[in-house]
């Protein structure tokens, strides 16, 4: 049997509906740490505390310097926020209002049970 044709609008979807499975916030801990590597996951943590941090307006450098990141990586998080997805732009500073902690870069490290 030959696999279809890959589609990656498709495959988006399926991503996403095995995402809404999820039904506690340790199911979904669950869920990424198997669809994702231990580095990607801190990229994507990483990711997440820059765009927070930069929504709170503090200076490019030491987010830059506190999270180990590139300035070239600030600035596309910056025009992310600017000019990206407004539906993006609105779930980040919804986290920010619902009083979700901005961790910083040496804290929230512990280990999953």
């Amino acid at each position: 049997m030959t696999e279809p044709r890959h589609n990656p609008a498709r495959a988006r979807q399926e991503l996403l509906a095995i995402l809404a499975t999820a039904r506690t916030e340790k199911e979904l801990d669950a869920l990424l740490e198997g669809l994702l590597a231990p580095p990607e996951l801190e990229d994507l943590v990483r990711r997440w505390r820059l765009l927070q941090r930069l929504e709170q307006d503090e200076p490019q450098r030491r987010i830059a310097r506190d999270l180990g990141v590139s300035l070239g990586t600030i600035a596309r998080g910056s025009r992310l926020l600017k000019y990206g997805p407004a539906r993006f732009r609105d779930l980040v500073r919804r986290s920010l209002e619902s009083g979700m902690p901005v961790v910083a870069a040496d804290d929230g490290d512990k280990s999953h049970d």
